[in-house]
């Protein structure tokens, strides 16, 4: 046996010479030196810094693919990590994509992607897939090999989805004025008028204001029953505690990213009955099929990481590349990009399920719109909690609105 996979490899490394096809013969696949067994480089860039955005990433990640090579890995293949901290910097991201490239990744999983305009070009020239990225830009749902979450689009449908569920109809939003929310702003607005709704207020605040009172006040007049708060995680709890200055006893809806436990807890009260969207599972919901191996998996591979929705997500995509791809015999980023196309159906809850094949986005300018699903919570005592379990909400609103 042993043998016979040596004199493959050797009649491999002929071919690729005497055809000239080195360039293409290589790719993210190693061999480890006689076994005849090699090695996937998988990527990954997201900022290791605590207190900026996803330190818990590269741990979730390489928490996923030790278990997945202490399993055996793919078909006998060991998996890799090739990862690069970004540092929340524009220009260290597009030196990070540019080492994904140098090192041959066969896809990068669950990158953390805030200036795609600039970073995930390389990758598409390189035609590297990018797996499962959080979706913050619009660049990441125009770019033919993204595959990101449902990202903006999925949280603030979200969002809105969970106020009409709970018979809201007047619905203001509350954001910032600045170039990076409007993204957020407008997809919000588009999820009121998605379901046949009219916006009641449309708010930008000053990004250096810290005095949130007169959005609040103007947010909750006219009878608002919903508000929408599309802020950063730093202004999101002042903004919240302003509304219930103001009076306002209706629904608020927001998203996880910018009020996760921590936040809740601190600011306490007024975060009580809260709607909550996520784009994956709770990281400690445990009636979801994917949180007791994601937890497990984490103590025993990366017990210095934190669980939380950024180590799960990071999981999450990794355990997604190697479904995706355990049908193939060969690993290069050009294979594993035509997988990814082709994905039919993944059972993986964390995500409530993954479809690729035959989908077609809800929303016409966002073609790379394919995976839809988003996960409802609510705070309750206190504490995040499962609110319903993975929907889409783009459906949700287009039925609403047909029945109306």
């Amino acid at each position: 046996m042993y043998r016979q996979k040596t004199s493959s490899i050797a009649a491999l490394a002929a071919f690729c010479v005497t055809t000239g096809m080195l360039a293409a013969c290589s790719s993210s696949t190693k061999d480890t030196g006689g076994s005849g067994a090699s090695t996937i480089t998988i990527g990954n860039f997201s900022s290791a810094t605590a207190g900026l955005i996803a330190p818990e990433v590269r741990g979730g990640a390489q928490a996923a693919i030790d278990s997945i090579n202490a399993a055996g890995g793919i078909k006998g293949h060991h998996l890799k990590l090739s990862f690069c901290d970004t540092k929340t910097d524009p220009n260290q991201e597009v030196a990070c994509a540019r080492q994904m490239v140098k090192d041959k990744v066969a896809a990068v999983v669950d990158p953390q992607m805030f200036y795609s305009p600039s970073s995930l070009p390389i990758l598409q020239k390189a035609g590297i897939a990018a797996v499962a990225s959080q979706g913050i830009t619009q660049t990441e749902f125009q770019t033919a090999v993204a595959f990101p979450l449902a990202g903006i689009p999925g949280w603030f449908y979200g969002a809105v989805a969970q106020l009409v569920k709970n018979g809201a109809t007047k619905i203001s939003v509350i954001g910032v004025d600045n170039a990076s929310s409007k993204f957020a702003n407008q997809t919000t607005l588009d999820a009121i008028k998605a379901a046949g709704l009219t916006p009641l207020h449309s708010i930008s605040v000053d990004p250096t204001s810290s005095d949130y009172a007169p959005a609040a006040a103007q947010a909750v007049a006219g009878g608002t029953d919903g508000i929408v708060l599309t802020l950063s995680p730093e202004s999101g709890p002042p903004a919240l505690k302003a509304l219930h200055a103001a009076g306002y006893k209706g629904h608020i809806a927001s998203i996880t990213d910018v009020f996760p436990q921590q936040a809740v807890t601190a600011v306490g009260a007024d975060a009580e009955g809260m709607l909550l969207t996520s784009l994956l599972a709770l990281p400690d919901d445990m009636s979801n099929p994917s949180t007791a191996p994601f937890l497990a998996d984490l103590a025993k591979y990366s017990s210095g990481t934190k669980a939380n929705g950024f180590s799960y997500e990071a999981w999450a995509a990794t355990q997604l590349f190697a479904k995706a791809v355990s049908g193939l015999d060969k690993y290069d980023s050009a294979s594993v990009l035509a997988a990814l196309n082709n994905v039919d159906q993944i059972d993986l809850p964390a995500l409530g399920g993954y479809k690729i094949k035959g989908q077609s986005s809800p929303l016409s300018n966002l073609p790379r719109l394919l995976h839809t699903q988003v996960a409802q919570a609510v705070v309750k005592n206190g504490k995040i909690v499962d609110n319903g379990g993975s929907f889409d909400p783009f459906a949700f609103l287009a039925d609403f609105k047909n029945k109306s």
